[in-house]
Order: structure tokens, then C-alpha cells, then sequence
């Protein structure tokens, strides 16, 4: 069992791991067993691992936020999809909503993205 190690020693091996207990266990040389047990019992652990994945998202989302800015065309569907429904953006079902040109090419500049490499980006994929 993990009780060997302090609480310091897992939660840096956690950091270490970007929270992810199993590969803090490997780092730690013990079972995933005993590292999810130690976790399950201790809150501190349990807050260490949720401030990571808290920490983790907000990188995620400002990688997403740079690609839209920048008129990257998939990342801006994929946003729409999951962001912009509200606004009628993304998937109706298993269809895609029909979505006007003028308006992503209007969003991507209220975005301060680059509205050429998103036309770039559609002349390439309709090469395909």
C-alpha cells in the first residue's frame, strides 16, 4: 500500500504526472491499486488532482482559443459545434447545420482571426 509515502511525496508525483494517478503510481513504484485507494481516502489528494485537470483545461482551452483567433477552420467548426449552438451553429442531430460563409467569415474577424487562412483552409479541403 501506498502508506509509505507521505501525502507530499504522492502529491508531487502527481503534479510530476499531470494528475493521473497511474502514472504517478509508476513514478512512485507502486500499484495503481494502492495509489487509487490513497486518493479515494485523502481530500488533499483529491483537490491536487482536480486543481491539475483545472489547470489542464484552461491550457486546453487557451491552445483552442489561439487556433480560432488564427482562422484555424477545424478548431473554429469544432468550437462552433459545442459552443454555438445557441446560436444556431453546430450539428442538428447527425446533420450539420448549414452555417453562411459570411457569418464565419464574421466571426473569425470579431475573433481577430485571419479570414484568408480560413478561405485557405476550405480551398485545400475542397481540393481533397
Amino acid at each position: 500500500m501506498a502508506n509509505h509515502h507521505s501525502i507530499a511525496q504522492i502529491e508531487a508525483a502527481l503534479r510530476k504526472a499531470d494528475g493521473r494517478p497511474a502514472a504517478a503510481a509508476r513514478i512512485l513504484g507502486i500499484s495503481r491499486q494502492a495509489m487509487h485507494e490513497r486518493v479515494a481516502r485523502t481530500p488533499r489528494l483529491q483537490e491536487c488532482i482536480t486543481e491539475i485537470e483545472q489547470t489542464l483545461l484552461d491550457l486546453a482551452e487557451g491552445v483552442i482559443i489561439k487556433a480560432v483567433r488564427a482562422g484555424h477552420f477545424p478548431t473554429i467548426k469544432w468550437f462552433l459545434d459545442r459552443r454555438g449552438r445557441k446560436r444556431g451553429y453546430g450539428r442538428a442531430g447527425d446533420e450539420e447545420s448549414s452555417m453562411p460563409q459570411a457569418d464565419i467569415e464574421r466571426l473569425i474577424t470579431q475573433l481577430g482571426g485571419d479570414v484568408e487562412i480560413y478561405r485557405r483552409t476550405l480551398r485545400l479541403q475542397s481540393a481533397r
